[in-house]
């Protein structure tokens, strides 16, 4: 597999491309899928994705399974999350019933049905693929080591962990770099803009000079964007997210705009974004830190935020201040201006509040 995949890769740097009905050949398409979904080209991601499975559609075996996980991969990207979701579910089925199949292609599947998980609302199940991943550790498959930092961010957001997922997140970046892997560079920025970091926008300007593809540039717009809080740019991107096709981008974006919006005062364009949000994830079935933001009273900060949903999930200070690397005192006042601006009376009732939310 790791041959295929410096051919795959070769392949694409040069343009060619490989004709020949081999299992190998199917397994080239498969890597040139996923640079183009990478870069951003989804619809040529599409394209090769339904090519390969005219082609393979009279092929028996690890072929057809390869079709499934082309589509799976694709729909991902477009943020068709429970599209995306039965197709890899169908195919770690199938791996792990064929006993000529080898533990890569699994590997990498799980990794990604442990995002598809996270972005469900199911953190405990995202984390039983990832539990799998490091059981059965592949050499060969690590090119897929910055999805695995980006989904285990996805698991933290999922259980309200923000500055973990943002940690992840921020580790999946230097990886990139440091290997010279720019299109997981960017997808690893992007996925930082979309929890709210909002310190991307200079890296991706870099990169856009010298990246090719749309997500760069789609990427860079939507960061410098919000570093400005730009409302009506934050807006403007989502609209070009949803001509890209990446949904859970769009979404996002319209989340933002939703939540800067609302600060300004701006209460007919804030429910107009945040409706728009709320109809993209509703559609592909995926939620976000960014649309749980939108619930979030405008006076609390992002920190509070973040405590008052772990308080919802029923972790105690000590817990709190353990996952977050803070001193449980730093934590109690943070839960003390939290009550005061919810009007909430003690911490039950701030519980009960988070879980409303």
């Amino acid at each position: 597999q790791a041959v295929v995949a410096l051919v795959a890769l070769k392949c694409v740097i040069t343009g060619r491309v490989l004709r020949t009905r081999t299992c190998d050949a199917y397994s080239t398409s498969s890597f040139r899928s996923r640079v183009m979904a990478i870069a951003g080209d989804l619809a040529v991601a599409d394209e090769i994705a339904a090519t390969y499975s005219t082609e393979a559609s009279d092929l028996p075996g690890f072929a057809r399974t390869l079709t499934t996980y082309m589509r799976g991969y694709a729909a991902y990207f477009h943020g068709n999350t429970i599209e995306a979701a039965d197709c890899i579910r169908g195919v770690v089925t199938r791996l792990a019933e064929d006993p000529r199949a080898t533990s890569g292609w699994e590997y990498a599947c799980r990794n990604r049905l442990g995002t598809l998980y996270a972005l469900a609302g199911d953190p405990d199940k995202a984390a039983g693929q990832h539990t799998w991943i490091e059981e059965h550790p592949h050499p060969s498959m690590s090119y897929v080591d910055t999805e695995i930092l980006l989904s285990r961010g996805w698991v933290s957001t999922a259980r309200g962990q923000l500055t973990r997922a943002l940690e992840y997140a921020a580790e999946a970046i230097v990886l990139a770099r440091e290997r010279g892997e720019a299109g997981n560079e960017v997808v690893a920025l992007q996925v930082a803009t979309q929890w709210g970091d909002d310190s991307t926008h200079s890296r991706l300007a870099e990169l856009a000079e010298t990246v090719e593809g749309p997500r760069v540039t789609h990427a860079a717009r939507h960061a410098k964007a919000l570093a400005e809080r730009d409302a009506d740019a934050l807006w403007e991107s989502s609209q070009e997210w949803v001509a890209l096709g990446d949904q859970i981008a769009a979404a996002d974006a319209a989340a933002q705009a939703a939540v800067v919006y609302a600060g300004a005062g701006k209460r007919t364009r804030a429910q107009q974004a945040g409706d728009a949000a709320r109809s993209i994830a509703a559609t592909h079935g995926f939620t976000t830190p960014a649309l749980r933001a939108l619930t979030a009273p405008a006076d609390l900060t992002r920190r509070e935020w973040e405590i008052v949903g772990l308080i919802g999930r029923g972790l105690t200070s000590r817990q709190i201040a353990d996952d977050l690397g803070l001193s449980t005192r730093t934590v109690e006042g943070h839960i003390y201006r939290a009550m005061q601006k919810t009007d909430c009376a003690d911490r039950t009732e701030l519980k009960r509040y988070a879980r409303d939310a």
